[in-house]
């Protein structure tokens, strides 16, 4: 393995660890609108623009559209609230129920009348208004107390709803915390395995280096061996040729006696 594939292997480590620090950085964003894993993997893959993006995203609005329009539904008549209390020996009571109800006299027969009905005596078409107002009182109690049922039904509705959304929203948080502990303990996993295969990468450039070493002392060696014994060798030839010119001369030297003691004779 040469230096070019380790650089290249922790740029790729590298590059993986800031996209992940990214990636948590956006889910964090996301959160806030509640939409963590989306702002992971706009963090994870866009970077800062992905911050920006989630940043941008629509949040939930949904909390308190039901109760404005229960209470834009919820209006009270003002009638009820300026009558006087129910009592036909009432002065202000029964003016009331005169302007309320349209009790006037009919002249043509000489009687009273309100709601489209006679009365001989004003006490009579009183007494008949008073019996509408008294309908009409329990009709709205009726009405009052279906209301509350229908309030308190929303309310528990609108309870057991948030309950569910809160119970939603706690295992989207746990569902994120896995997906992140998992994702961390794999990238934790990843960089203790990069360390690792960068340990054993240098501990196999140490030996390749070392064993290059080796060969060439060995090859070097070699060389001192080889140069060595052609140094012996030349000497050696050097001798045995010192030897031969010796031997030579001492030949030529005893056949120059030789000569000489046969011109003496």
């Amino acid at each position: 393995m040469g230096l070019g594939e380790l650089t290249w292997g922790w740029i790729l480590v590298i590059l993986l660890f800031v996209c992940t620090v990214d990636g948590i950085i956006g889910a964090a964003l996301g959160r806030t609108a509640k939409k963590g894993e989306t702002g992971f993997y706009l963090g994870f893959f866009l970077g800062p623009i992905g911050w920006i993006i989630v940043l941008l995203l629509p949040r939930d609005q949904q909390t308190g559209q039901a109760t404005s329009q229960s209470n834009a539904q919820s209006v009270v008549p003002d009638n009820k609230k300026q009558r006087p209390e129910r009592d036909l020996s009432s002065d202000a009571y029964k003016i009331w129920l005169s302007k309320t109800y349209n009790v006037s006299r009919n002249d043509v027969f000489e009687k009273y009348e309100c709601d489209e009905k006679l009365f001989d005596t004003i006490e009579d078409a009183l007494a008949y208004a008073d019996e509408q107002e008294a309908i009409s009182d329990n009709l709205e109690e009726e009405e009052e107390a279906r209301k509350i049922e229908e309030k308190g039904r929303w309310k528990e509705e609108l309870r057991e709803f948030e309950e569910k959304k809160r119970q939603e929203a706690k295992e989207r948080r746990k569902g994120t915390d896995r997906f992140f502990t998992i994702l961390s303990l794999m990238l934790l996993i990843l960089f203790i395995l990069g360390g690792y295969a960068y340990q054993l990468a240098l501990e196999r450039n140490t030996e390749e280096q070392r064993l290059e070493a080796a060969r060439l002392a060995e090859e070097q060696r070699l060389e001192a061996d080889r140069i060595a014994t052609q140094a012996a060798r030349d000497r050696q030839s050097r001798f045995e040729a010192e030897n031969a010119r010796r031997r030579r001369q001492e030949q030529l030297d005893a056949e120059y006696r030789r000569q000489i003691e046969e011109r003496r004779r």
